[in-house]
């Protein structure tokens, strides 16, 4: 089935003295996958540990409550994954990468696998291909591993540009052990050829890869999405293959002239013919949107 995955700013999730009032755990409406953002790659979580100190997540609420409201997700058939790294935390080439107390966080938040984040460069691609080596050999069993390729990560290494390819080595040494890619097919400008994007990664990787999207003006560049352009890019990742799907950044960043995250998952549920059980309300406390005018 494809896939639509959305990713979950942890530090803009409200506090909650129990699971019935956390956002986390109403976040519905055709989401197949929803990664956490963001754990340090250095985590220094330990099992039992219960807290977010050296973590990186940023929720407020209790560790429990958010366990709960994993497992919640989890019952509607999501899965859950950690993403790891991102810009603020995995931009520093010196990074110190431990895949133990990540996986220990896993464990604990009762997380169905680990998704890397990676954004360095060029000159450091062989940082990613340990990240994933290390984390496949000790990840358990039916736990999966993703990462997020950049916009021009598949590309040929020329014209300066530090992050063309930088997803290459990584892709072609350790592909095998990698469950499915993002692309980020964003902040990349807005002449920047997001179908492009997904066959150069195409070039590199039988599996399956899902293709990103930002709502708003994009942090880089200044494009802007129309839905038009969310309709025709998801027919032509359907097309491409029917494993693939994609994921929006992210579900509580404001969407003020562009599709919405949940416009944008509904437009895919429907193109991809993802089935989903009849809404239980509004998303969350930040989505401006109704869920049954998102449906309609």
């Amino acid at each position: 089935m494809s896939q639509i995955c959305v990713y979950f700013q942890t530090w803009s999730s409200g506090w909650a003295a129990d699971v019935s009032g956390l956002d986390l755990a109403r976040v519905d409406a055709g989401i197949t996958i929803l990664n956490l953002a963001f754990v340090l790659p250095k985590c220094t979580y330990f099992p039992g540990q219960r807290t977010w100190d050296g973590t990186g997540l940023q929720f407020s609420s209790d560790f429990g409550v958010v366990v709960a409201g994993i497992a919640s997700l989890r019952k509607k058939g999501m899965k859950v994954m950690l993403s790891v790294g991102g810009g603020s935390y995995w931009s520093d080439p010196k990074y110190e990468f431990q895949p133990a107390n990540c996986i220990a966080l896993m464990k604990d938040l009762g997380c169905d696998g680990i998704d890397l984040d990676w954004e360095v460069g060029a000159d450091h691609d062989g940082q990613l291909c340990y990240a994933i080596e290390q984390l496949k050999r000790l990840m358990p069993d039916g736990k999966k591993i993703s990462f997020c390729g950049w916009s021009t990560g598949a590309m040929d290494k020329v014209g300066g540009d530090q992050f063309r390819g930088m997803n290459v080595s990584a892709l072609v040494q350790q592909g095998g052990n990698v469950d499915w890619v993002n692309v980020m097919a964003y902040d990349a400008g807005p002449s920047f050829d997001s179908k492009a994007a997904l066959m150069h990664y195409r070039k590199y990787y039988k599996g399956p890869l899902s293709l990103g999207f930002e709502v708003g003006t994009q942090a880089w560049g200044g494009a802007m999405l129309s839905r038009d352009q969310v309709v025709a890019t998801c027919e032509f990742v359907k097309n491409e293959d029917s494993r693939n799907g994609v994921f929006v950044w992210a579900l509580q960043k404001e969407s003020v002239g562009t599709p919405s995250t949940m416009d944008i998952v509904a437009i895919a549920r429907q193109t991809f013919g993802v089935s989903v059980p009849a809404p239980a309300g509004v998303v969350c406390p930040n989505c401006k949107r109704a869920l049954a005018l998102v449906l309609a």
